[in-house]
This record gives structure tokens, C-alpha cells and sequence, in this order.
């Protein structure tokens, strides 16, 4: 499902998507994929899309359904398995070419009740 709000926040700002893309710090290909409603973002990107077009999640079509956050949340909650999260290396060059390199991360959850 288009999310048309995000689009509409995007062309009250008369920003073209990389413009726009630059502003919230991600990739065009990224924020093209929210728009179009085929990638949801991650919630630190999720914010900043938020303070950057001065809205709501709500009021840019950005809120999950509650079926998909508790699928979301249920993987990786043992404290046994490590989890993969993405952590992103940003190189700007003074050419204005940027440059975003993917670093895997594995870090172990521990909860406290696991604790002993």
C-alpha cells in the first residue's frame, strides 16, 4: 500500500527524492521503498523522518500494524541467540558523493530475568 501522506509531506516541501532522501540521512532507494510502502523503516529512521517533516508517524502513513510489531518483536527475544542489527558507515566526500557502507553487528540480548 502507497503511503500518500509520506509523499504528500515530501511535496509540501517541494523536495525532489534525493532531496529529500539527504535531509533524513538515508539512501533514495530507502525512502523511494517507504513511499511506494514496500520496506517499513527502522525506528531511528522512523524518528527522523518524523523531525524532519515536522509529523506523526500517524500523520505519514509510518505506523505498523499490530500483528507485524508483535511478529517483529517476538524474533530474537532468547537470550541464547545473537541478533543481527544494522549499523551504517557514512563516508562524505568533498565532492558531495556519499558513500553508505553496511557493517553487520552480532550482539548477545540479555534480559533480566535470564540473569542469575
Amino acid at each position: 500500500m502507497k503511503r500518500t501522506k509520506l509523499q504528500a509531506a515530501r511535496a509540501r516541501k517541494r523536495w525532489t527524492l534525493e532531496q529529500a532522501a539527504e535531509a533524513i540521512g538515508v539512501g533514495v532507494t530507502s525512502l523511494h521503498q517507504w513511499e511506494q510502502g514496500n520496506a517499513n523503516p527502522y525506528p531511528r529512521n522512523k524518528h527522523r523522518v518524523c523531525e524532519v517533516y515536522g509529523a506523526t508517524a500517524a500523520d505519514l502513513d509510518l505506523e505498523e500494524d499490530i500483528e507485524t510489531s508483535k511478529a517483529e518483536a517476538a524474533v530474537g527475544t532468547s537470550a541464547e541467540e545473537p541478533v543481527c542489527i544494522e549499523a551504517v558507515l557514512t563516508v562524505r566526500f568533498t565532492s558531495g558523493y556519499i558513500r553508505r557502507i553496511p557493517l553487520p553487528v552480532r550482539i548477545r540480548l540479555v534480559f533480566d530475568s535470564d540473569e542469575k
